[in-house]
């Protein structure tokens, strides 16, 4: 017996586009037919590239570069209200994020084009760090490069000895 999960769905100039977990695979299917890559996705959705579209197209693309690895934050300020109260009242961290400082997430913010380059903001699923991820348009014949970096550490605070800088691997 075959199970699927819808994920997400989007309709963009008319053309629907669904991502959906089907036997633990993650699919993106666009008019009914299975996309492997961000190159291919703008072909037969050439309105991604709009910036009306911006979430639209990074979540697509994180879809498509990570599977469920990494999951998107949508909103920044319930982001934040969420990642202290799961440092715990005292600064301790929980059990997904023990081993890492409290990271700075005074940049976070919804997706934004900077310079031309979509770029939004992640957290790791399995670890529970947030990363910048930027996800250019791809061009013809190319196959885009997607950067996930970790968010650096906050300042040292009074509850934390903690120093700055992204240290380590924050998988």
């Amino acid at each position: 017996m075959m199970w699927t999960l819808a994920l997400f769905a989007a309709h963009v100039d008319g053309i629907s586009i669904q991502v959906q977990s089907m036997e633990g695979e993650v699919v993106v299917l666009c008019r009914g037919r299975r996309v492997e890559s961000l190159e291919a996705l703008l072909h037969v959705v050439p309105g991604l590239r709009r910036e009306e579209h911006l979430t639209t197209y990074c979540r697509l693309a994180n879809y498509l570069n990570t599977f469920t690895m990494f999951h998107m934050i949508l909103e920044p300020e319930t982001y934040r209200r969420q990642y202290a109260q799961l440092r715990g009242s005292a600064g301790e961290p929980s059990v997904t994020s023990r081993g890492y400082g409290r990271f700075d997430l005074s940049g976070v913010a919804k997706p934004a084009l900077i310079d031309g380059v979509p770029v939004f903001y992640a957290e790791s699923v399995a670890g529970g760090v947030p990363y910048q991820v930027q996800a250019p348009y791809p061009h013809a014949g190319q196959r885009a490069e997607m950067t996930y970096d970790p968010l650096p550490y906050a300042l040292e605070d009074e509850d934390a000895g903690e120093t700055d800088g992204a240290g380590g691997d924050h998988a």
